[in-house]
């Protein structure tokens, strides 16, 4: 999988060689929705991410998490083939899919959608 996770300044890597398909990131997502806990606000959008060290632009997801113990966990999902027409489509089933009884579907535009306890 290829994402890099962030807290507070602490950068950990999972990085491989190439971004994830699109039909990767339900696993990736998955992952990361069911780690879960204690949370205040999910946030998730689509960004371009320049790598430093690659030199290069990826279409990513982030999924921005605020936790009750005020803790800014920040995932870092790269996709290929991602762009802004695959992104609504993806974020129409992220809305389904994630929201719960203990996440709800605080706000929302084209180009995010935001979680919350």
């Amino acid at each position: 999988m290829f994402k890099k996770f962030y807290e507070e300044g602490n950068e950990t890597d999972y990085e491989t060689e190439q971004p994830i398909t699109l039909k990767e990131i339900w696993k990736t997502l998955d992952e990361i929705f069911s780690s879960l806990k204690d949370v205040n606000v999910v946030d998730v959008y689509y960004e371009e991410v320049e790598i430093v060290e690659k030199k290069e632009t990826y279409p990513t997801i982030v999924v921005d998490v605020y936790t009750k113990d005020n803790k800014n966990l920040v995932y870092l999902v790269y996709v290929k083939d991602l762009d802004e027409y695959s992104w609504k489509e993806i974020k129409r089933e992220i809305e389904k899919k994630y929201k719960s009884d203990t996440l709800n579907i605080c706000d929302e535009d084209e180009m995010y959608v935001s979680f919350c306890t």
